[in-house]
């Protein structure tokens, strides 16, 4: 098949999980089909990126977008009836690339990577356009709004998000195949479609993340891993450390935590006694090996974590909330899901204390994941829905 592929983003190197989640599917796919590639680029692409990429795409194109927080963005939003998210977006040049390359070339259909993009499609496309929602969107923006500490810009907000909500909607029943990514926003897209919308979860490459060993750390350790730029991982870590890590600091005195992903550096400010704070990490695995488990107290935000598959597959425990398990299925072997603040902390302490329950929460985790959410098995999935709306 040929397969032109439009996403907000460069899928190299994996520093968020949209981008682990593009370059799997990449990966596997690439291999049986032709594949171009139109996104965004956020910045200076490296050689070595790029080569990552082009293995696995016929040809690559890539636009420039700009900051999204500039006057001139505000100001488009105000006078315009599309929401923040889009005006930032909204690419002429994008439109123009893929109008080229549906005239120039006979392809089967195309796939766009969040709704975001979406309008940058050009008008009167006659092949299958299929649409992979991460989140709900609006959602995790409604949320952030409904804490946000100046209650008098919340008005102002609230009208974006009401913006928001009525494009990510009318994308989803525009595309011709609408496929989530967990559960919980499949069946919140079938309401509004009216049609059946595809599963097709974040996985993980069990092979790789179960190659490197367990070291036991020195000391007992918690690991955070997110990207920092997004609400949900902020607003985790935020948490984490003005409620959670206090009380667990206090109850197991010599443990560590150790904060990972990027632009952590920026955005977690507070440090203090046990805490280390890095970004840049080459091999995620060697923090996953490292630790003692992983606590992520996720409040906001849809899909399912990578940073939760990723320990699965690593055999790292794990605690988290509800919102972490989101897209796992009911059965979630091994995590220990807890909402209330004073059970995340107790459970987090007793894990931290005890080796034996370490080790059988990673046999349970690993089985799992492996059986469930490997990407080998997820892209054949995703390419016989290719196949079956061509």
């Amino acid at each position: 098949m040929k397969i032109l592929l439009v996403a907000s983003f460069f899928p190299y190197p994996l520093y968020s999980g949209g981008q682990v989640r593009l370059f799997n599917l990449l990966r596997n796919l690439g291999k049986k089909h032709e594949i171009t590639l139109v996104c965004e680029n956020r910045g200076k692409i490296i050689e070595k990126d790029w080569n990552a990429v082009k293995k696995y795409c016929r040809n690559i194109y890539t636009v420039n977008r700009p900051a999204q927080w500039s006057l001139t963005n505000i100001i488009k939003t105000g006078l315009s009836p599309y929401p923040f998210l889009l005006t930032g977006h909204k690419n002429k040049q994008m439109t123009e690339l893929i109008r080229a390359e549906l005239n120039k070339e006979e392809y089967d259909l195309v796939h766009v990577e969040t709704f975001y993009v979406m309008h940058n499609l050009p008008s009167g496309i006659k092949i299958p356009v299929v649409l992979t929602e991460h989140n709900t969107e609006w959602k995790i923006y409604k949320t952030w709004t409904d804490r946000f500490w100046f209650m008098p810009l919340r008005p102002l907000f609230y009208y974006d998000v009401l913006k928001l909500r009525f494009w990510e909607e009318y994308f989803w029943k525009k595309a011709d195949k609408l496929l989530a990514v967990s559960d919980i926003d499949k069946k919140e897209m079938e309401k509004k479609r009216k049609q059946k919308v595809e599963l097709i979860p974040n996985g993980v490459d069990c092979d790789y993340f179960s190659k490197i060993a367990k070291i036991e750390p020195e000391a007992p350790t918690v690991l955070f891993v997110g990207s920092f730029k997004w609400l949900q991982n902020r607003d985790a870590v935020s948490y984490l450390l003005t409620k959670l890590w206090p009380e667990i600091k206090k109850k197991v005195k010599n443990s560590r935590l150790w904060i990972i992903g990027n632009n952590s550096l920026k955005f977690v400010r507070q440090n203090g006694d046990g805490i280390t704070i890095e970004e840049g990490v080459i091999d995620i695995r060697k923090v996953y090996s490292s630790a003692s488990l992983l606590l992520a107290p996720i409040r906001i935000g849809g899909g399912t974590k990578f940073k939760i598959l990723e320990s699965m597959a690593a055999g790292l425990p794990i605690v988290t909330t509800s919102k972490g398990v989101e897209g796992l299925g009911s059965d979630t072997n091994g995590i220990i899901v807890k909402d209330a603040e004073e059970e995340l902390i107790d459970k987090a302490v007793c894990l931290l204390k005890d080796e034996t329950a370490r080790k059988e929460i990673s046999n349970k985790e690993k089985k799992f994941v492996k059986k469930f959410f490997d990407w080998k098995d997820i892209s054949q999935k995703l390419e016989d829905i290719y196949l079956l709306n061509n």
